[in-house]
């Protein structure tokens, strides 16, 4: 069995998408039976795939629409949209509880494959929004699989047998009926203004929302084995937000040296945020395709002229420099100084120290007294 995270809306290009997995499994010759259970359904979430539900219909792929309109969201066009491909659609309507499943069934003689997660067939749902999701896909001779997709269907078995009081057949008389009830949004399209007749539009939520670039629908690969997996590692980018915020984060790098006298923030830092800039500006400074601000370079450099010196080399050698100064203190003190496991000062096995640095020199790495080359092992 492959399971898989599928993330989206955090980077400006992503292509491995819900939308785009979805899109994927109805190209694909794996999958007779397709069931799809959603909350929210959009004319706009199907603009982007009604290419391949038709598609799917012409190798009479059998597709089933498990719809809700809690919220008023679901629209009468989108289900127009789907009667009029001839795609089987459900209004499952309850007066006492809210359907909200995201659920993906794809179903075929030897492969299938489950989507569940929080995006919803519109088009923010599927490309767009900050969604969460995972997707199984396993062989039907695969027991652990074949067990979760019936428990799967179990559950929605008064649905899928069509015998749940809540289940309403769509048809044109009853869209418009629930268009009538108020109990659809409206996603008509207005030629003269340009726009969509809807007082809320869901596929605009947010103020200056754009589009991703989601790339070429359809074009991720169904392996026949198990051993593929979703690459959808982003491109490191200097965003306008990045650079927005990048004077706060250097303040608070600014005022975590003056309470810690260092730079380094450690990977269990409390604050994820400013732990994650911290890395970034590692990553940025070392990488071969994307070019640091020099005025950033130049003010981190600034607080610490070792910055960018890698995190664990700056320990060690803070390491050496502390053993250093204590291996110095005793030489003044008069010390019997031994290389030995068994030779102690004070409270240090400056002796066990001792044995390392020996140890490291005959291999050629000549650790020494940096403040005084005179001395060393």
């Amino acid at each position: 069995m492959i399971v898989e995270y599928i993330g989206q809306g955090l980077y400006d290009e992503e292509n491995f998408t819900c939308g785009n997995h979805i899109c994927s499994a109805l190209k694909s010759d794996f999958y007779t039976d397709v069931n799809f259970f959603v909350a929210f359904l959009r004319r706009t979430g199907l603009s982007e795939i009604v290419k391949f539900l038709k598609k799917a219909k012409e190798k009479n792929k059998n597709i089933t629409f498990y719809v809700g309109i809690d919220q008023k969201v679901t629209s009468k066009q989108a289900l127009e949209k789907l009667l009029e491909l001839n795609i089987p659609t459900y209004i499952y309507n309850s007066t006492s509880y809210i359907y909200h499943p995201k659920v993906y069934l794809f179903e075929g003689k030897d492969k299938n494959r489950v989507i569940v997660g929080s995006s919803n067939f519109t088009n923010n749902g599927l490309f767009n929004n900050v969604e969460a999701s995972v997707l199984l896909d396993f062989t039907s001779q695969d027991k652990s699989g074949m067990k979760f997709l019936n428990q799967v269907k179990d559950y929605f078995s008064p649905l899928l047998e069509f015998d749940d009081p809540n289940l309403n057949v769509v048809t044109t008389e009853y869209i418009q009926e629930l268009f009538d009830k108020g109990l659809l949004s409206n996603e008509d399209f207005d030629s003269e203004t340009g726009t969509f007749n809807t007082k809320q539009n869901f596929d605009n939520a947010k103020k200056g929302n754009k589009d991703r670039n989601t790339g070429e629908l359809g074009n991720i690969e169904i392996s026949e084995n198990e051993n593929h997996g979703i690459k959808n590692k982003q491109k490191l980018k200097i965003t306008e937000d990045y650079l927005a915020k990048w004077p706060s984060m250097f303040e608070k790098l600014k005022a975590y040296k003056e309470k810690f006298n260092k730079t380094v923030v450690s990977k269990d830092h409390e604050d994820r945020t400013f732990q994650g800039w911290y890395q970034k500006q590692k990553t940025i400074h070392n990488s071969p395709d994307i070019e640091m601000p020099q005025e950033h370079y130049e003010m981190l450099i600034e607080l610490d002229k070792d910055f960018f010196k890698d995190g664990h080399i700056k320990n060690q050698e803070n390491t050496i420099e502390r053993w250093l100064e204590i291996l110095e203190e005793a030489i003044k003190n008069n010390e019997d100084v031994k290389a030995n496991h068994r030779y102690i000062y004070g409270e240090h096995r400056l002796g066990t120290w001792l044995v390392g640095v020996a140890s490291a020199n005959k291999k050629g790495k000549d650790l020494m007294l940096e403040k005084n080359r005179k001395i060393r092992i």
